[in-house]
């Protein structure tokens, strides 16, 4: 559950990024993103809530969520065929 948080966190940010680089400002790109199946509790709270305004009271400590992940990609290593981002 976290690992696929993490993970759509980093992409939700990413995304807004490489859209701000190209002009597109955060708050339209999130609109369009939230109209649609891209959207993510990340694109609809976390991000505009806690990354856009600065604030990064997200709730849950980033130790605690790198060990979630760590775990996920144990798990992952020995599923053949599986990636982990």
């Amino acid at each position: 559950n976290n690992a696929m948080n993490s993970a759509h966190l980093l992409l939700g940010a990413e995304g807004l990024l490489a859209l701000a680089a190209n002009g597109v400002s955060p708050d339209v790109a999130l609109e369009a993103i939230n109209g649609s199946s891209g959207r993510s509790l990340q694109t609809q709270e976390r991000l505009p809530q806690e990354v856009l305004t600065g604030r990064f009271a997200y709730g849950f400590k980033l130790p605690l969520m790198a060990k979630d992940c760590r775990i996920a990609g144990s798990v992952m290593e020995g599923c053949p065929g599986a990636t982990l981002l």
